[in-house]
């Protein structure tokens, strides 16, 4: 997506409400080339284990022997920003899988592939970005738990984190499940830089460097039967929870074909630095947005959108969206009308 184009710290990561391509990167260690291989890609929902796969189209490459080869989803993917959970301000998160399809040569079908089980990437990352304040924001997702046993069980969701200064939560420690059941569980995870109480530490250690300290969030599904000692690992899913100063645009217009506006940080009211993407968006067409990048100075910036015929676009929106630094937290302008 446009977003991790312009910055690579969001790379693999979705962009909500926006267009999305899965890559997948295919090797051929063999000594035959491989004509027409086919990859398909899917989405399912966050899951430690389990769930109905989406399919995202497909692409076909041939890929020679020892080479390597990306492919690239046919199909645009646009994930909602909000999850289906109402009453509730949480981010959707998804897992992105490619499969090589079983592969038999054109020509000769008798060459096929010996082995099969490096044929499926599957990728349950996602990224959570907790705004320092006091306190900082608490960030919430879901996770689906599934029973994937053959008789009821109790299964947990198990939380591991590396960083010592961020509290994570789960709704539930355990849910008891029938054979094939789903089940949703909130988890809440939010950095403690934030806390009054750790702002002498913060200074000693140097606030830029504690911001870098991203926290590294693995939630482990084990489904319980109580017929063995410790129950069997369903699956799991990572999430990589960075901090970072509360940001905002204090300014935010065009006029013609001119964008421009000023973000601040809110704690100091100094203007930041960085990259701002301005997305043009027809409504209900994110497929064909229109993305400009420009750099923001002492908190000031301007960028080229091009010329925006009220008659074209009349309803196309324009925002800014702030990339966020080191130890600042992204943002996003207020919508535009074209029109």
């Amino acid at each position: 997506n446009a977003r991790n184009l312009a910055d690579n710290r969001f790379r693999d990561i979705p962009w909500e409400g926006h267009d999305n391509r899965i890559v997948a990167t295919v090797r051929n260690p063999g000594k035959v080339d491989a004509t027409a291989v086919r990859v398909d890609f899917f989405i399912k929902d966050f899951t430690l284990g389990g769930g109905a796969e989406t399919p995202l189209g497909s692409a076909t490459q041939n890929v020679g022997s020892g080479d390597t080869v990306e492919f690239t989803s046919s199909v645009g993917w646009v994930p909602p920003p909000l999850s289906a959970i109402p009453f509730l301000n949480i981010r959707a998160h998804y897992c992105v899988i490619a499969r090589i399809a079983e592969y038999a040569h054109p020509a000769n079908p008798a060459i096929r592939e010996i082995t099969l089980d490096n044929n499926e990437a599957q990728s349950n990352h996602t990224q959570l970005i907790s705004v320092s304040a006091s306190p900082s924001t608490r960030e919430m997702g879901v996770v689906k738990v599934t029973n994937p046993l053959a008789k009821a069980a109790d299964c947990r969701v198990v939380v591991r984190q590396t960083s010592p200064i961020a509290r994570t939560y789960v709704e539930k420690a355990w849910v008891h499940l029938q054979p094939g059941e789903e089940r949703q569980v909130l988890f809440m995870t939010e950095s403690m830089i934030g806390d009054t109480a750790l702002q002498s530490w913060v200074k000693r250690e140097g606030g830029e460097r504690v911001y870098r300290m991203a926290n590294s969030v693995r939630l482990t599904g084990i489904a319980d039967d109580h017929e063995t000692c410790h129950g069997f690992v369903t699956g799991g899913a990572h999430v990589l929870v960075r901090s970072g100063r509360a940001t905002e645009f204090v300014e935010f217009d065009r006029e013609g074909g001119l964008a421009w506006g000023r973000i601040e940080a809110v704690d100091n009211r100094q203007g930041v630095h960085g990259t701002v993407l301005v997305t043009v968006t027809p409504k209900g067409s994110p497929e064909k947005e229109l993305v400009r990048e420009a750099q923001v100075q002492n908190g000031d910036f301007r960028v080229e959108i091009g010329d925006l015929d009220p008659d074209v676009r009349r309803d196309w929106i324009i925002q800014g969206h702030y990339l966020g630094e080191s130890d600042l937290a992204p943002c996003e302008s207020k919508e535009l009308e074209a029109g």
